[in-house]
């Protein structure tokens, strides 16, 4: 495989693991919460933008989002069974041994045997 799509791969996986434990709503929040600071620090000080925007009193609306589609996102969150799909009927099959008694002697005889066919003489030549 080409280097290129092994790293595309890898980058996939790193993404989608990434979604899987919830990343996306931290870098939501850290969206929301830089916007905020911005938009307080406007008319206030630095220090105290950023104490209104972590007090949890004016939330924004992009906080107000993103904590109603986490809250769904947990409730909806079921396990989901997963059933084994068969697309062919078949009935399982037992495998009987056979029951060898004694000793196992070979299919073949084992003894060297003489040819009875000789070979044509001169050998075919191709034209």
């Amino acid at each position: 495989m080409p280097p290129a799509l092994l790293r595309l791969g890898r980058l996939v996986l790193i993404v989608a693991l990434f979604c899987a434990v919830g990343g996306h709503w931290a870098v939501l929040r850290t969206v929301a919460w830089s916007g905020m600071i911005i938009d307080y620090s406007r008319g206030a000080s630095l220090a105290v933008a950023v104490e209104k925007t972590f007090s949890g009193k004016y939330p924004c609306g992009m906080c107000h989002s993103i904590e109603k589609s986490a809250r769904d996102e947990k409730k909806s969150g079921q396990i989901v069974v997963l059933k084994k799909i068969d697309f062919f009927h078949e009935t399982p099959r037992a495998f009987v041994a056979p029951i060898v008694s004694g000793t196992v002697s070979p299919l073949v005889d084992a003894a060297p045997t003489a040819r009875s066919l000789v070979p044509a003489l001169p050998p075919p030549r191709r034209a």
